[in-house]
């Protein structure tokens, strides 16, 4: 069995960890890349499609052609990772997402909620084939690090409660969030640890200022012991000491689906607290995570707190098995076979 994503490989390592147990071929590449031989056509992040640029009204219908063509020879399948574009600067995102459920023959969902919010809004899938498959577990490229070492390594003090906020912060209002429920946070030791602190320095008019601005925001908060901030994309290979130094994990989302840090969490066994919103909810709705309402700060700082007095061990190899990439895979394998034979 060939797939086919009409994307390049990029630094969200989902698809590798079922890649390396799929039983058939991963293909990526562009539109123009496909060929007749390919029985799935696989898409997930409908902008990478383009990549993760907003597409012209002549880009869509060069698409739309595309997905045309694509029906006639295999099976479309939209595994669903997003409600809508990330970025606010993609004005043809509903346009785009809107073509891709359109003429997608199948559709993965990560959660339940997805689902119902997908038919919900698009009654006319209803009578299409929906499958819910578990989010993979990130273990392909995990390491095995001592807290102590990897609190070393980023000069983390040995006993400090550390919060850690990673990847993305994607907007004002998760800044905000973070900033006030930490500094609300009533524990002795804190830290709050953020791999790629963001700047939000559109509105600078000059790069001399930006330069200037940058420099002043790492300088004041480097002047208070309970932040450690880096600011630079983390490379894969140091994603484990962030995890293998973090008491908690704190998932800042207010309106997302779905969050891969929620995983890359799990995979470590460590507490996640995130917001009740999504299949974000779902995934963690169980006595080893915490659960807030993003719209209540008091919530956030309660969540926050439970998580990190928290003495529950958590084993993935036990609460989450199904979301071991290997388990994972073959509900892929077979839901594909399914769509085929249909």
């Amino acid at each position: 069995m060939k797939v086919f994503f009409p994307f390049g490989r990029n630094s969200n390592r989902f698809l590798d960890e079922i890649e390396y147990y799929f039983k058939g071929d991963f293909v990526y590449g562009e539109i123009s890349d496909y060929n007749k031989t390919y029985s799935i056509v696989n898409i997930h992040w409908p902008e990478a499609i383009f990549k993760w640029e907003d597409p012209s009204e002549d880009a869509l219908k060069y698409f739309e052609e595309a997905l045309k063509k694509w029906q006639k020879y295999s099976k479309i399948v939209y595994t669903v990772h997003n409600e809508n574009a990330h970025s606010r600067n993609f004005k043809n995102s509903k346009k785009l997402y809107e073509l891709v459920i359109i003429y997608s023959d199948a559709f993965v969902h990560l959660g339940d909620f997805s689902k119902k919010m997908l038919v919900s809004n698009y009654p006319e899938t209803k009578s299409k084939l929906h499958e819910i498959i578990p989010h993979p577990l990130y273990l392909k490229y995990k390491k095995s690090i001592n807290i102590l070492e990897a609190r070393k390594k980023l000069n983390l003090p040995e006993h400090a409660k550390v919060v850690l906020v990673f990847g993305n912060i994607r907007d004002k209002k998760e800044y905000k969030l973070i900033f006030k429920a930490f500094n609300k946070l009533k524990v002795k030791n804190k830290i709050l640890l953020i791999s790629r602190m963001p700047y939000f320095l559109d509105w600078v008019p000059s790069w001399r200022l930006k330069t200037f601005f940058k420099w002043l925001k790492k300088f004041y908060f480097s002047l208070f012991s309970k932040y450690k901030f880096f600011y630079d994309f983390v490379k894969q290979d140091e994603i484990p000491l962030y995890f293998s130094a973090a008491n908690v994990v704190f998932i800042p989302r207010i309106k997302q689906l779905n969050s891969g840090n929620v995983y890359l969490g799990l995979s470590y066994n460590k507490v996640v607290v995130g917001p009740n919103i999504g299949n974000i909810g779902e995934a963690l709705s169980n006595k080893y995570h915490c659960l807030f309402n993003p719209k209540n700060i008091n919530s956030v700082v309660e969540a926050l707190e439970k998580g990190l007095s928290s003495n529950k061990n958590l084993d993935y190899t036990q609460q989450y098995k199904f979301h071991i990439p290997d388990n994972v895979t073959k509900r892929y394998e077979s839901f594909f076979t399914r769509l085929l034979n249909e």
